[in-house]
């Protein structure tokens, strides 16, 4: 195997390792953040208008699982991507299956509990699926806007 796949497979695994301690770490914080109490003219204007499950959603997406978990993984994976030199989307892929493995199956598992599904949920309950695609994609974003400059392995 030459140097560079190995390089490539090196930074894969330490991006899931990374995903992996990044959700376990943070679970506590999940949980204080879903504590948190909506101001109730949030969820009234969306009840209003026949769209509570959106005004959840909304709120998993952007406090809950938004300031708990996606802020901290984007920032590691900018960080991520810029010692990795580049391979942002597969970085950020093998975040994710490392912070989904955490959540869905050892974090239930060390508590004694039955593996969570994500497929078994409600699209209003996926915030946690939609926020690490918003990071991430902002991150990637942000990533691909840097100078060549600054940017380690690009070409100018």
């Amino acid at each position: 195997m030459n140097e560079r796949a190995y390089s490539f497979r090196l930074w894969a695994l330490i991006a899931f390792v990374v995903g992996a301690v990044l959700a376990l770490v943070m679970v506590p914080l999940v949980a204080r953040m879903a504590a948190v109490v909506a101001p109730a003219s949030v969820f009234a204007w969306f009840a209003s208008h026949q769209l509570a499950t959106l005004g959840i959603f909304l709120w998993d997406v952007l406090i809950v699982f938004g300031l708990s978990i996606a802020l901290p993984a984007a920032v590691l994976l900018l960080v991520l991507i810029r010692r990795a030199n580049g391979h942002g989307a597969v970085m950020g892929a093998c975040m994710g299956a490392g912070i989904f493995f955490s959540l869905y199956v050892a974090a239930p598992l060390l508590s004694g509990q039955a593996m969570l599904s994500p497929a078994n949920l409600a699209w209003w309950q996926q915030g946690l699926i939609a926020s690490l695609l918003l990071a991430f994609g902002l991150a990637l974003g942000v990533a691909r806007a840097l100078p060549a400059t600054i940017r380690p392995g690009a070409r100018a």
